[in-house]
């Protein structure tokens, strides 16, 4: 696809937001009001309008996010002959970790889960991946609620219906692909425990148990708890007296080098290996979902074997990364170079990740004041040789957004999370951070402000309201 195949597609998000711009000018419109879930999970922290998509641009997105998804589940048969083992432990995931990610999946379901969240920033090319977030503790879900809120602020209804918006209900979609991956139609009533990590527990139980009642719409019985209550006896797995039938996972592989670790995974994984249990989403989400895996992909390796619709979208989207190792490696002008001589010599355009943490934890960005040739040096040799990733920092274009306070529109970098589940497209929930200055890891520890998404449909209607199926 050329640029001036990009700016095309790219020119009917850029109309959509020009129309909302003069019809509503300086006026904020908020997700307003908030469900409870939004107000735990973000504290009133949203951006002054929606964000929109074009038809075109978000067919393309789909498609492209599609192929990628399947060059990622063919790395293991493609480069090590189907091992999914020796595939995680080259992209830095230790012994234990892959026993766990293996034992967590049903011997009735092995296929990975099509649920995630795409992170992305767009640039002047186009959409580019900074991370995919696959499985069950992929947060955000609630995105959906702040476009009904958003909806129902003055004009905004029609102004969406003229410019044929709609927006996909996440938490709908989630709920379909969990019947559809665990084995439980519609129809069916399973028992779902919401699961964390016990320590965490205390901190998500509010909204642990306000995503269990909003499930309640969906036909299905909810309850919450963290691994330490859960047992097995009498062939079931049970969250204190309760036998469960689906674990929904809210813990994360990263969790599971925890001291005493092992003891508390035990009664679950050895359920989900009887088949007394399914467990959405198996571990192995995040391994595939990894950036470890991305940096695989990457490379020209990662690509032998992939179809030529599957290379050009892995080139429109992926960005150059590498796992961070010592030695030579295909650098992005093409040349073979040391890699950590190459990363030392290139901060400002870089990123150092580490593979298979969340929420921007452990990210260093060259480009930030603070991170002097020193420091960086010093990142480069803590991270060479561990499971580590140096990326090609992406440089997004900002939008505007009005200033709740009168002002001229103020230009604000968009992060924006796009989720697929079963049926495709799932929806999108943004984040973003006023474009001022060196633009740190756009995250909610760093202040980020949230939001929703619209985008144009030949046939767009609000999603309805019922139960999944009504």
């Amino acid at each position: 696809m050329t640029a001036g195949d990009e700016e095309q597609l790219r020119t009917g998000s850029d109309r959509i937001t020009a129309a909302y711009l003069a019809a509503f000018g300086g006026t904020a419109v908020r997700p307003l009001p908030e469900t409870e879930a939004a107000r735990t999970m973000y504290g009133g922290r949203y951006l002054s309008r929606p964000v929109f998509l074009g038809a075109a641009e978000q067919q393309r997105l789909e498609t492209d996010l599609g192929l990628l998804r399947e060059c990622l589940t063919t790395l293991p048969a493609r480069l090590f002959c189907g091992d999914t083992a020796a595939f995680a432990r080259a992209i830095g995931f230790d012994g234990f970790q892959v026993r766990c990610a293996l034992r967590s999946r049903s011997a009735r379901h092995q296929a990975l889960t099509r649920m995630g969240r795409a992170d992305l920033f767009r640039d002047g090319g186009g959409f580019r991946l900074l991370e995919w977030n696959l499985g069950s503790s992929t947060g955000g879900t609630e995105n959906a609620d702040m476009c009904r809120a958003v909806q129902e602020q003055p004009g905004m209804r029609g102004f969406l219906d003229s410019q044929r918006l709609a927006f996909a209900d996440t938490r709908r979609e989630l709920v379909r692909t969990l019947r559809e991956e665990t084995g439980f139609p519609e129809g069916t009533a399973p028992v779902v425990a919401l699961v964390e990590w016990p320590d965490s527990y205390p901190f998500m139980e509010r909204y642990l148990r306000q995503f269990a009642a909003d499930w309640g719409r969906f036909g299905l019985t909810t309850v919450t708890g963290h691994l330490g209550e859960l047992t097995r006896s009498g062939g079931r797995l049970r969250l204190g007296d309760r036998p469960v039938d689906v674990v929904y996972r809210f813990f994360m592989i990263e969790d599971v080098v925890r001291p005493g670790a092992q003891a508390l995974l035990e009664p679950l994984l050895q359920a989900a290996e009887r088949d007394e249990v399914q467990v959405f989403t198996p571990l192995d989400a995040e391994i595939f979902g990894s950036k470890g895996a991305l940096a695989l992909l990457s490379t020209p390796q990662g690509q032998d074997g992939l179809t030529p619709a599957q290379r050009e979208a892995c080139g429109r989207l992926l960005p150059w990364t590498r796992l961070v190792r010592p030695g030579p490696a295909l650098l992005p002008d093409g040349h073979v170079g040391d890699l950590l001589e190459y990363a030392a010599a290139h901060r400002s355009g870089l990123v150092l990740k580490p593979t298979a943490l969340h929420g921007g934890k452990g990210v260093t960005l060259g480009r930030l004041p603070d991170v002097t040739p020193e420091v960086w040096r010093d990142r480069l040799a803590e991270a060479a040789g561990n499971p580590w990733v140096v990326q090609q920092a992406v440089q997004p274009v900002p939008e505007l957004f009005p200033d709740p306070d009168g002002g001229p529109a103020v230009p604000w970098a968009v992060a924006w999370g796009v989720y697929s589940m079963a049926a495709g497209h799932a929806g999108i929930l943004v984040r973003a951070l006023p474009a001022a200055g060196p633009l740190p890891v756009v995250s909610l520890a760093n202040g980020a402000h949230f939001g929703c998404a619209f985008h144009a449909s030949v046939t767009a209607s609000p999603p309805p309201s019922g139960p999944v199926g009504a």
